[in-house]
């Protein structure tokens, strides 16, 4: 069916999808994740986020249409079961479209062991296995561009209850990014989860960093008012200032359909955001993402500044110059304005020529003024008499 969307009807089972309980490219299921009504409106941040399904050509024409800065920062998950599998028809789907994400996560990769062959041009991969019965794990994709560090203080004390991966993204200006990838394996304790889950939403809270946690979490948010648990866990990220970005069904069977998988976030300050769903059968989840319009730029883990070489024979050169300058032949004295711009283009001349640019070995390092205050009081003695009176 979803072969057919992209490349034209060839042949809809019309019976079938009269009889599914959920048609994603039907359904008129409210857009809008609607919070439980007893929660209280002052500890939380009342966020609506615009959440749809794209197949890749919608996706593609939707990011041609709306305004995205080469800088974004893109976020994408995937319930895959098997990444070994499953990887080429992964890095298929990441190729048809038009962003190269900052982060893939992948719940349930089902990696055995440390040896493995999943690894994707353009990105480092850092996963966390299952060590106590086969199936399960998750990994991150970060694009190499990106400078982080493994946080291995975010844990839980039993990763049967679930299993986390955590990493900060580190940030030359600006406050870091932790991102977080998730999965609860189901028939498991939901409060034991909670609880787990609550104590690391309190930690990420008190270091007031910008947080992105994506995954499986095997709670149904459509049935958050219904759910005690579900809604449990819904009130405890609004408590920390969290918010789903997706609200449409992530899983979808025959005679189901769920939303399980999600992308977690307190960050809103942004200019623009778009989420939702790839409607790709690579596994009986659909993937979910997240791009909005944060300068990645900042994320770069190097950013080459050049500065004046300003060092003691250099200035000297600088003044030395300066005296030896006939300012009375720059022309133009009749008219201020352009007497002015042609002693300014003179004298920056002189100064480009005696103190060249240099590239800072240290990273970030904040640039100086182009002209010191030392300098310019030099400059300031030893021009005035010979340019002023000139004008």
């Amino acid at each position: 069916m979803l072969y057919e969307l992209q490349n034209g009807p060839a042949h809809y089972d019309y019976d079938h999808l009269s009889q599914l309980l959920f048609n994603p490219l039907t359904s008129n299921l409210n857009r809008y994740l609607i919070r439980s009504e007893d929660i209280d409106p002052d500890a939380h941040v009342n966020i609506e986020s615009r959440c749809d399904y794209y197949i890749e050509d919608k996706f593609n024409e939707a990011l041609q249409s709306q305004f995205i800065r080469e800088n974004y920062f893109s976020i994408f998950h995937l319930n895959i079961r098997s990444l070994q599998n499953k990887l080429d028809d992964l890095t298929a789907l990441l190729a048809n479209l038009d962003v190269i994400f900052s982060l893939v996560g992948i719940t349930e990769t089902w990696l055995q062991n440390s040896a493995h062959n999943v690894d994707v041009n353009r990105y480092d991969f850092v996963f966390q296995n299952r060590s106590f019965k086969s199936g399960g794990g998750v990994g991150l994709y970060v694009s190499n561009d990106l400078n982080f560090k493994i946080r291995e203080d975010i844990r839980v004390p039993n990763e049967e209850v679930m299993e986390p991966l955590f990493i900060e993204i580190l940030r030359p200006q600006g406050k870091n990014i932790i991102v977080g990838i998730i999965y609860r394996p189901p028939n498991q304790s939901v409060y034991n989860f909670i609880d787990n889950f609550k104590e690391i939403l309190v930690q990420i809270s008190r270091e007031n960093k910008i947080c992105y946690l994506m995954g499986n979490f095997n709670l149904n948010l459509l049935n958050h008012q219904n759910h005690d648990a579900t809604g449990q866990f819904l009130d405890g990220l609004h408590s920390c200032m969290f918010s789903p970005l997706i609200t449409l069904p992530s899983r979808k069977t025959s005679h189901s359909a769920t939303l399980i998988d999600n992308i977690f976030t307190n960050h809103f300050e942004h200019h623009y955001r778009t989420a939702g769903l790839l409607l790709a059968d690579i596994s009986d989840h659909f993937p979910t993402f997240s791009i909005c319009s944060d300068d990645i730029s900042s994320l770069r883990p190097e950013e080459n500044i050049f500065v004046h070489n300003k060092n003691e024979a250099n200035t000297l050169n600088f003044l030395q110059q300066l005296k030896s300058t006939d300012w009375s032949q720059i022309p133009g004295y009749n008219d201020p304005k352009i007497c002015y711009d042609r002693f300014l283009s003179k004298f920056s001349q002189i100064y480009n020529t005696c103190c060249p640019l240099k590239k800072l070995k240290r990273k970030n390092q904040l640039r100086k003024p182009w002209l010191s205050k030392g300098l310019l009081k030099s400059v300031k003695r030893n021009v005035t008499s010979q340019s002023l009176t000139c004008m």
